[in-house]
């Protein structure tokens, strides 16, 4: 039996019990942003010269995939229920979002069906000067040659380099990594862009512990202490640049100076920045936690150390739908965050903390965040006072890290 026959048979139901036309419930007003979505951002990175020609592309695509729609489930709240999980896969594009579409239609009604498999897109002659020829044989996009390093290529674009340092005196506290997601969204880790530890010892006085008390398990003797070594709110500056400039000259004009951070929390590690929606940034479809698997591949892009852009390829190697034990441990907090984690063995240093976790189709699932630094190697320094002072790395021989998926960041907004 032909892998499209449970749709025929859903078109000759609805045909039946749908007054309107199916054609036009075909294309949602979901089905058509995802149309949208895609073909603005494919013009946006000259894969199609114009937005009509893409539309005419993904549409026929779509009809070779076969098209479905909610309305073919004739239970109001079953509609809603597939709208509710299939929402996310809009800004995976229009395929994807079909996809989702068709294979929870034909759970509902208990229909077995098999993969779709994804048709090759096709793009329209090109423009002779005359008017389009609806009827003129299609010519197949070619695929890339490298897939990985196109991939790379693409994700490395909406990488940024970030700095966070001092308005008083361009003192640079930290640095490390952040990914934009569109319309000048950018996510990252608070570590990286906030005064964190300071804000623990603020929030668990808020909470009735005592300042000496807090101060001290994070090692500082006051909350002052903490912020003279790494700096008070107002005067802290958050600094990016996308990872293809140069992050190395201090007057390259594509420096974003002072973004601000629009939605926070600080205990799970989670900010969001906004860089404005007026930029050539291009930013990945997104990917989600349910549809990955352990053993698949990642990449995850970041600045390791200062060496920006860098890739790293390895493995899903857990998925933790609660933060595990031994996190809990050393953050008590987390316990009851119900935050998931995405852990895997792609090779990554302090500077990766804000970067991004990649399929290997290119969909950012997650925001690197932490590292296994037992067996890691340190770098110390003998200060002013006598005392030593060794800073940590990750382990690189023996790679264990964590991700937050992407979903948790578009939770805050």
């Amino acid at each position: 039996m032909s892998k499209f026959i449970s749709i025929l048979i859903l078109v000759s139901f609805a045909s039946i019990f749908l007054p309107e036309k199916i054609e036009a419930a075909y294309y949602s007003a979901d089905l058509k942003e995802a149309i949208n979505i895609e073909c603005k951002k494919s013009v946006k990175e000259k894969k199609y010269s114009t937005k009509n020609e893409c539309v005419k592309s993904i549409k026929s695509a779509l009809e070779a995939q076969g098209i479905v729609s909610v309305q073919q489930v004739s239970n109001k709240e079953d509609q809603e229920y597939i709208e509710d999980i299939c929402v996310f896969e809009i800004k995976l594009g229009a395929l994807k979002y079909n996809e989702c579409i068709y294979k929870a239609v034909n759970k509902i009604l208990g229909i077995e069906i098999e993969t779709i498999e994804p048709p090759v897109l096709r793009k329209n002659q090109e423009d002779t000067g005359k008017d389009e020829d609806e009827d003129a044989p299609p010519i197949e996009v070619k695929m890339p040659k490298d897939l990985v390093r196109d991939l790379l290529d693409e994700v490395q674009s909406s990488t940024f380099y970030v700095q966070l340092s001092t308005i008083s005196d361009n003192f640079q506290l930290g640095s490390g990594s952040a990914v934009h997601i569109g319309d000048g969204i950018v996510f990252t880790n608070c570590h990286v862009v906030t005064n964190y530890q300071c804000k623990y010892i603020e929030h668990f006085i808020d909470q009735g512990y005592s300042e000496k008390e807090v101060s001290t398990a994070f090692g500082f003797e006051n909350i002052e202490q903490c912020y003279e070594m790494h700096g008070y709110e107002d005067d802290l500056s958050i600094n990016l640049i996308p990872v293809n400039e140069n992050a190395g000259d201090p007057n390259n004009s594509q420096w974003l100076r002072n973004v601000p951070i629009i939605k926070e929390d600080i205990l799970t590690d989670r900010c969001i920045l906004d860089i404005g929606s007026d930029n050539n940034i291009s930013f990945p479809n997104l990917g989600y936690y349910d549809n990955i698997n352990i053993n698949d591949t990642v990449y995850a892009v970041g600045n390791p150390r200062g060496y920006v852009g860098k890739p790293t390829e390895g493995k899903i190697t857990m998925k933790y739908n609660y933060p595990p034990p031994r996190m809990v441990e050393s953050a008590p907090w987390l316990r009851e965050s119900g935050l998931k984690y995405i852990e895997t063995d792609a090779p990554i240093d302090k500077g990766n903390s804000g970067g991004g976790l990649y399929t290997k189709t290119g969909e950012l699932i997650g925001i690197t965040s932490s590292c296994k630094i037992l067996g890691g190697p340190e770098e110390c320094h003998i200060l002013d006072d006598g005392s030593e002072y060794c800073q940590p790395y990750c382990n690189l021989n023996s790679p264990q890290n964590w991700s937050i998926p992407v979903e948790s960041f578009l939770d805050l907004m």
